[in-house]
């Protein structure tokens, strides 16, 4: 069974660097733990990890709280410019660059 750090290297080893290559952030965050992950499973993850409310999020965000909700069911597909303001929020509580991956 892989670990999650074992997934976090993959991914950075998918992005070009060698495994004794370290990337230029090292405590870079890759959101997308796994390739499954949708978007409202990524956001609705770290919101848990944040000990995060969704009346939170959205206040922390700047986006409505009925926007968030819709986000985090999967019936709404965040723009890129809302996917920043997620990432900025948490990277900013978790002390870590957050990056929130869009699925293809």
């Amino acid at each position: 069974m892989q670990t999650e750090f074992d997934e976090r290297r993959a991914i950075i080893d998918q992005r070009g660097n060698r495994r004794g290559d370290h990337p230029a952030n090292i405590n870079q965050v890759t959101a997308a733990v796994s390739e499954q992950e949708s978007l409202a499973d990524q956001i609705q993850r770290l919101r848990v990890e944040c000990k995060w409310s969704i009346e939170k999020l959205a206040a922390k965000t700047g986006l409505d709280e009925r926007t968030v909700k819709r986000h985090l069911s999967g019936h709404s597909v965040p723009h890129l410019s809302n996917l920043s303001l997620y990432e900025q929020a948490f990277s900013k509580a978790l002390k870590k660059e957050v990056v929130i991956s869009k699925m293809p």
